[in-house]
């Protein structure tokens, strides 16, 4: 899916993959390249320690998908991203992480089923309920997006990805206001969000709030200098 980005025309929904890559999800920080995932094969091993071998050797393909696509490397990601599914048909994070792949790769379709799948195996974890409201604001069904972006926020009360999506799509949807403050809250979370800044920026220059919004692009700036970070134009 392209990336055409500027100040003024920003769109979290194309860079969503990309922060997910980049801030971990806020909720998993370690990403790393991991050694080539294995599964004993001995058979005394039986029942749970099979199914705990199973899932660390998921875990680590996931690992290693996450560095490939930080990398750049999606398509890497995504067989890596079913390696560990194909090991561990019952690891949520998996389907989220190959839904994201999926959703940059422009299959929207695809991609609401493994954060359905996700949703179905745990039903408490927040980041699939604003992958997949995302994806369903882009499919056309903004009720159903509000829905699941406000049980984000409900799960994950102090994840500020969380506010960020859902303030993403109420800016689409004409809720600037609601947009604001969920933007607020996002940078309240963590300050040194600069895609944050950039869409209150956004936001602040289409409610006429030129100033507002001359600062929030300048602190974006700011703050990708010191991170050593480059907005993403792919």
């Amino acid at each position: 899916m392209p990336w055409q980005l500027t100040y003024r025309q920003f769109s979290p929904t194309a860079t969503i993959p990309l922060v997910l890559g980049l801030a971990a999800l806020l909720m998993n920080p370690a990403v790393g390249v991991q050694a080539q995932p294995t599964v004993t094969d001995n058979p005394v091993v039986q029942g749970s320690a099979v199914w705990g071998s199973r899932r660390s050797a998921a875990q680590n393909f996931v690992n290693r998908g996450m560095h490939k696509s930080s990398q750049g490397d999606v398509k890497g990601a995504l067989v890596d991203y079913n390696q560990a599914i194909g090991l561990d048909p019952k690891y949520a994070t998996a389907y989220i992480r190959r839904g994201v792949i999926l959703y940059s790769l422009g299959d929207k379709l695809r991609a609401l089923v493994d954060y359905n799948q996700a949703i179905g195996l745990d039903p408490k974890d927040a980041r699939a309920y604003y992958n997949r409201g995302l994806a369903r604001y882009e499919l056309g069904d903004r009720l159903k997006a509000m829905a699941d972006l406000n049980k984000a926020v409900q799960l994950a009360p102090k994840d500020a990805l969380a506010y960020y999506c859902r303030g993403f799509v109420r800016q689409k949807v004409g809720d600037r206001l609601g947009a604001i403050l969920d933007i607020n809250q996002a940078i309240q979370l963590k300050p040194s969000y600069p895609d944050a800044y950039d869409l209150r920026g956004d936001i602040r220059a289409e409610l006429g709030d030129q100033l507002g919004a001359t600062r929030d692009y300048q602190k974006a700036t700011e703050l990708r200098q010191e991170l050593g970070a480059v907005r993403p134009d792919l």
